[in-house]
Order: C-alpha cells, then structure tokens, then sequence
C-alpha cells in the first residue's frame, strides 16, 4: 500500500510538471530582475531622460562642429559625461537585456527617430505631422538629447513589489501575471505584466512599467 501511494504521488507529480507551466520559483527570479532594471530606463523613455553636459567648451565645441544644423533648432545639447549611457548602442543594449525585441524596437523608434501620423492617407490631402521628436540624436560620435523633453515627462512615481505576483494565465508563448505596485510609497492597483522568452531562453518584459 505504501508503495501504491508512493507511485501515485510521484505520477501526479509528473502530471504537473508537465501541465503546470513556468515554476514561479523562475517567474519570481525574473521579476526581481526585470523590473527594478526596467524603472531606471523609464527614466530615459519616459522621463527626464539623460542629463546634459554642462561642460560648456564640450557644448561649444558640438555646436561648431554641426553649424547650423537641425539638431541645433531643435535645441539637442550633448549628454553629461556622467550619463549612465554615452551612445545610442548603449541604450539599445541595456534594454534588450530588459525588455522584449517588440517592444524594444517601439522604445526605439520613439527615442531615437521621433513619432509621426499620416493624416488622410492615400488621399491628395494626405499630410504627414510629428507627434513627437527624437529624445536622442548621436551626432559625429556625440550623443545629444532634446533639451524640452522635461515638459512631456512621465511622472515615474510607480515602483513594485516583485515578490508579490500571482500568474493569470500562461499561454502562446508568454506569461501574464499581476503585481503589486506603490505610488509614492503608497499602496496602489496590482498591474498587470507580460513576460516572454526571447531567443535564449531567457525571460524579458513585453509591456510597460511606468
């Protein structure tokens, strides 16, 4: 009988093992990872974005060498040296260490090239308007950022507890699970999050933190 019980434990284990998806030992170990990695580049895509050099033969030296460029009408202005990011490659790097390819290239194409929408498409009226220009523009090996982007920042008072999650549900190729999260300290809504495997294997965040 001891033996019966024994093989039926072990059998059941194995039915969920194979049933019970991503252990949330390794969902917990993501989490921990990813989202406190996640609110510091907030700060760069949404936020303040990087500081600026307040070197001013640095900003002199930049200006000159551009003339009278667009970057310079549009008042970008050479990242301080204590940036924790010096190029463009640098960004990219750090967030795909954190977040999906999919959603990463969308973080891109906001940061480094701006958001535009067509207006009457296809149409002889069709007109094209910027939502927003690029935060970042790296020019002649400098890496600029748009000196206004203050008056469209996020407010980035949204922090986590990542140790406090249950999973919704586990399907198609991602995770989606609910965290607890504070604003300003405060107690707030459990947020929802997506994680999916990139290419390795390994787990990155395709949705925002903010």
């Amino acid at each position: 009988m001891k033996k019966y019980l024994i093989l039926r434990a072990v059998l059941a284990a194995m039915v969920l093992t194979s049933c019970g998806g991503t252990p949330e030992t390794e969902i917990a170990a993501a989490l921990a990872e990813l989202i406190p990695a996640s609110l510091e580049l907030n700060v760069v895509y949404f936020g303040e974005g990087l500081p600026i050099s307040s070197d001013r033969e640095t900003a002199e030296a930049f200006y000159e060498s551009m003339g009278a460029g667009a970057e310079i009408s549009l008042n970008y202005h050479p990242v301080s040296p204590d940036a924790p990011y010096q190029s463009i490659d640098e960004i990219k790097a750090a967030t795909l260490e954190v977040f999906s390819d999919a959603y990463a290239d969308y973080l891109f194409t906001m940061a480094f090239e701006g958001l535009s929408t067509v207006f009457d498409e296809g149409t002889e009226m069709q007109v094209t308007k910027n939502v927003s220009y690029a935060r970042y523009l790296e020019t002649g090996g400098v890496m600029t950022v748009r000196m206004n982007i203050h008056e469209e920042a996020f407010p980035l008072n949204r922090t986590y507890d990542p140790a406090d999650f249950h999973v919704i549900r586990e399907k198609d190729g991602y995770i989606l699970v609910e965290v607890q999260s504070y604003v300003d300290g405060v107690s707030d809504e459990r947020i929802e999050v997506k994680l999916v495997r990139n290419a390795d294997g390994a787990f990155r965040l395709d949705s925002p933190t903010y």
